[in-house]
């Protein structure tokens, strides 16, 4: 959380503190593209997103790519092999 400090030494927390979002996905490639232009339309702003692939064989990743591209807010982790 972002925090600062005030007049008298007292910290003051921001306004709009930083919010993960857990996203856990499995062979989701026909609907992922929506969730993500979702997440990525909202007008909250200040937000990390782990998303957790649980060894898709379809192109979920792939879709998770091409549509993040650079989004520094997003983070994708893969398993090799399902874990439920």
């Amino acid at each position: 959380m972002n925090s600062g400090i005030v007049s008298g030494g007292q910290k003051e927390r921001s306004t709009c503190p930083r919010v993960t979002l857990c996203l856990a996905t499995f062979e989701a490639e026909a609907f992922i593209e929506v969730t993500l232009r979702s997440i990525c339309c909202q007008t909250y702003k200040n937000f990390k997103c782990l998303i957790f692939d649980d060894a898709s064989e379809d192109g979920t990743i792939g879709v998770c790519e091409t549509v993040l591209e650079d989004d520094v807010r997003f983070e994708i982790q893969v398993h090799d092999e399902r874990l439920g």
